[in-house]
């Protein structure tokens, strides 16, 4: 579980398996900031607060890398403060959940 009150981003490889990250205790700072994934016959499972406004540019190679968050119509999304995940997903990949409010 990651706690920090001003996260910025980071770095994630996943490679002949997987890893599950959980954001639900953090607090993005504010600006665009960058989470780079890699993943290789292994995947991502990312849970970030419901709130957060996340865009996924991952390239995908017999795989693949979503937002499987369902859109809340009334909940407020934070335009100053967006987690831009980037990457390549080879035979793998990855999701972005939320859970709660």
């Amino acid at each position: 579980m990651v706690t920090s009150q001003n996260f910025q981003g980071g770095r994630l490889v996943s490679v002949f398996g997987g890893s599950k990250i959980n954001l639900m205790s953090a607090q993005l700072a504010e600006g665009q900031h960058v989470l780079d994934t890699l993943s290789v016959f292994g995947g991502t499972t990312l849970i970030v607060p419901a709130g957060w406004s996340v865009k996924v540019e991952v390239t995908s190679i017999f795989g693949g890398f979503s937002d499987k968050r369902e859109r809340m119509p009334n909940l407020v999304y934070d335009q100053n403060r967006v987690l831009l995940i980037k990457g390549l997903a080879i035979f793998g990949g990855g999701d972005v959940k939320s859970y709660g409010l």
